[in-house]
């Protein structure tokens, strides 16, 4: 039997992205499902909630500092919308946890590897606290200053699928080293099991193999070109429209009379008559272009995670792999590049009559949804790309 690792994921941050806390809960037994008995490498999540237990101190955060100490390998810290509370030693709790690891990282970056996220999603502005949202993008500055390579994502879903890549690449670099022995010892609360005879106690589960994923990513990616395609046509067949009517509306002389105003009313009229048509297509395309996008991506993402228990060269399946991702790459840039110059367009078009202005805001408010749809899919691809490319053999590997 395979000597059984624990590489402990300790998460830092404030009570408003609890959905991201809970789902590393599930992110993290997903990984141990799929490298537990491979690979011998479990992760366990370190939380304040689970891992701390009523105690006195100086204040509540040298509670936890003093119960948790520095017994783990990974630190993720999560912010949004809210800074934390201030502590005696430091600006919030999130941030004295952060520089805590990040002293250990300074000293001995093979110590501790240092993951943080910032979440980027409309706040309600009754919730929103310009002093916490000053303090954050100071902080985020902070990190670029001190060479941290910190990761925006805007969903719960982005998130996922960004971490599950991330600490794919974090087993990678903890399985082939040795987990310290003289951390501080973590506490774990008497009605939670320990994590190997939690081990023990699994069910196997059913789970998709590396061809059935590729399989699914590659039949998502064919039904995600054909939504592509479509939505390509339709903003050509628009463009062309829109130039031939703004050359018709050019040719009108309005100083000969009603009968000429008439006229551009009309053609005005028709162009927003367009847009409201292809805004109404949009609106039923954009989310199967999420759809079939998210499910490619999680199908190559979760691929590129099973690569690493392979024992054989997988070399020839990985750049097989990243062919198709390119591809991917490569059809989303397009398309974006080809729709920001006519959303240009589009925004720069006189307010000309109601029905016009009416369309206009809501083909600009589509194509700016749409935009920000197409930047997520670029950066979760690239990140897709990157863990493949990972994976391959380096040349010293190859001698």
């Amino acid at each position: 039997m395979k000597e059984k690792k624990i590489v402990s994921v300790f998460v830092a941050s404030p009570s408003d992205v609890k959905p991201e806390r809970e789902l590393l809960e599930e992110i993290v037994k997903e990984l141990n499902d799929l490298w537990g008995d491979t690979l011998g490498v479990y992760l366990e999540l370190v939380k304040w909630e689970t891992h701390t237990y009523p105690d006195l101190g100086s204040d509540p955060q040298s509670v936890i500092n003093e119960q948790i100490g520095d017994a783990y390998d990974v630190f993720i810290g999560i912010l949004w919308s809210r800074f934390g509370t201030l502590t005696p030693r430091a600006e919030s709790g999130t941030v004295e946890e952060f520089e805590r690891a990040y002293s250990r990282h300074k000293a001995d970056p093979n110590s501790v590897k240092v993951m943080f996220y910032f979440k980027d999603y409309a706040i309600s502005p009754s919730k929103i606290d310009p002093a916490q949202i000053a303090k954050i993008n100071d902080f985020r500055k902070k990190l670029g200053e001190i060479g941290s390579l910190h990761w925006t994502f805007e969903t719960t879903d982005d998130f996922a699928k960004y971490l599950r890549m991330h600490l794919s690449r974090q087993i990678q670099f903890w399985k082939d080293r040795p987990i310290l022995e003289t951390k501080t010892p973590i506490h774990v609360p008497s009605q939670s099991l320990p994590i190997s005879q939690e081990l023990d106690n699994a069910q196997d589960t059913e789970e998709e193999g590396f061809l059935d994923l590729i399989e699914s990513g590659t039949e998502s990616f064919e039904m995600l070109s054909e939504v592509a395609n479509r939505m390509t046509d339709q903003l050509t067949s628009l463009s062309q429209h829109t130039e031939n009517n703004t050359k018709e509306m050019q040719s009108i002389d309005m100083s000969k009379g009603k009968g000429e105003v008439k006229k551009a009313k009309r053609l005005i009229n028709q162009m927003a008559q367009k847009l409201e048509d292809y805004s109404r297509r949009m609106d039923s395309e954009i989310p199967m272009y999420r759809q079939y996008f998210s499910k490619a991506i999680d199908s190559y993402g979760k691929a590129a995670t099973l690569l690493i228990d392979f024992d054989t060269n997988t070399e020839h399946e990985i750049k097989d792999a990243l062919d198709v991702v390119e591809t991917i790459k490569n059809s989303v840039t397009s398309t974006r590049e080809a729709m920001n110059p006519f959303r240009s367009i589009i925004e720069s078009l006189p307010r000309a009559t109601t029905q016009f202005n009416r369309a206009k805001r809501k083909c600009v408010k589509m194509l700016n949804e749409f935009d920000r749809e197409l930047e997520s899919s670029i950066n979760l691809t690239l990140e897709v790309e990157n863990t493949m490319k990972s994976l391959l053999p380096t040349k010293e590997e190859d001698i």
